[in-house]
């Protein structure tokens, strides 16, 4: 999309920048959220790169707050 807009708006490729990672990073917060049963509010995480083969979500230092569930930190520990 970042390419048609540039494209279309005859913008030098220097002046349009994508944010697909803002999307991808949601999902995960998202994902999370499902998973440990918390608000998306309480959870930050993030994803690098751009969608698809190139995307790498931050595990490490992703965050749940007020979830004492133990799964939290076997999964830190598995990345």
């Amino acid at each position: 999309m970042v390419s048609v807009l540039q494209k279309s708006a005859g913008l030098k490729t220097n002046m349009c920048v994508g944010m697909a990672g803002v999307l991808d990073s949601a999902r995960l917060k998202y994902f999370l959220s499902n998973e440990f049963k918390v608000s998306v509010e309480d959870v930050s995480a993030f994803v690098l790169g751009g969608h698809g083969d190139t995307m790498v979500p931050l595990i490490r230092y992703s965050t749940v707050i007020w979830n004492s569930n133990p799964r939290i930190n076997k999964i830190k520990a598995d990345y």
